[in-house]
């Protein structure tokens, strides 16, 4: 497999759309989408065509489905890959502490040890440190995106919408 990675830096805000809550509002993913790298992608190397008139490596690379747009997730501060927090990793409800620990509820269920009422999901995205202590224990690091709300509402009063 040959991977080309990248740090993207946005220079402002973007609304990546997904489906999810109200129809009449819109959410942003906290991560771009891959189809969205394909569409960026697609714009640079041929601008002003649709994808009906693509044809040769340019319809190879975007749409033949041997080369693959990934999510694009953000880095943390120093640079560094984050992926999405597993959905099993938990952690103590109500915990207020920097440091704290992360219990997979996968191995705990399996051990017949889970206490989900106890139990919050970590969320967010993590990236892994590759110096871990003697205990073998790896050290993770928890990151949550920065993000912008901005309302906007038009309404036209005559028509009441």
């Amino acid at each position: 497999m040959f991977a080309v990675t990248y740090l993207l830096e946005l220079s402002e805000p973007v609304l990546a759309r997904i489906i999810d809550g109200d129809p009449n509002s819109g959410v942003s993913a906290t991560f771009l989408p891959g189809s969205m790298m394909r569409g960026v992608i697609a714009a640079r190397i041929a601008p002003g065509e649709s994808a009906a008139d693509l044809a040769g490596d340019e319809r190879r690379l975007l749409f033949d489905g041997s080369v693959r747009f990934l999510n694009a997730y953000p880095a943390d501060e120093q640079g560094r890959r984050t992926l999405p927090a597993p959905v099993s990793w938990r952690r103590a409800k109500n915990e207020e502490r920097v440091q704290y620990q992360c219990f997979d509820e996968a191995v705990l269920t399996m051990l017949g040890e889970c206490t989900p009422d106890e139990l919050e999901e970590v969320g967010g995205y993590v990236s892994a440190d590759l110096a871990s202590d003697d205990e073998g224990t790896l050290h993770v690091r928890r990151y949550l995106p920065r993000l912008q709300i901005a309302l906007h509402t038009l309404r036209n009063r005559t028509a009441g919408r």
